[in-house]
């Protein structure tokens, strides 16, 4: 009985991701690459890694690849300084769209303050 995934499920997608090789990083970096990607998924879902990519790169003012922000979660490089940075800006302006958006889903008839 073959017990692998079924193709092009996400357990199948997982299944098949290559494992990161964090032994080149310390223990900081592990912990900042473990945000990291706790932030990406909570903002963006499973598919986090090119629309961060995209808002560093717009707050940077310069285009940033996608493939840099693997490049981390592969472990072959840390996260730099700079990013963290940037993130916590990142995460202010989307805690800002989110609350934006609960206000509308709120005010919504039959929402949790619209109402029954």
């Amino acid at each position: 009985m073959d017990t692998r995934p079924k193709k092009g499920t996400d357990a199948a997608v997982r299944r098949r991701a290559a494992k990161p090789d964090l032994s080149r990083l310390t223990d900081e970096q592990r912990a900042w690459l473990e945000l990291v990607v706790v932030f990406g998924e909570a903002a963006w879902g499973e598919r986090w890694h090119t629309p961060m990519a995209q808002a560093l790169g717009e707050v940077r003012g310069r285009p940033m690849s996608p493939m840099q922000v693997l490049s981390w979660t592969a472990g072959r490089r840390p996260v730099p300084e700079q990013v963290r940075s940037e993130l916590t800006t990142i995460a202010g302006r989307i805690a800002e769209h989110l609350q934006r958006r609960t206000d509308v889903i709120r005010g919504w008839p039959g929402g949790s303050s619209g109402g029954a």
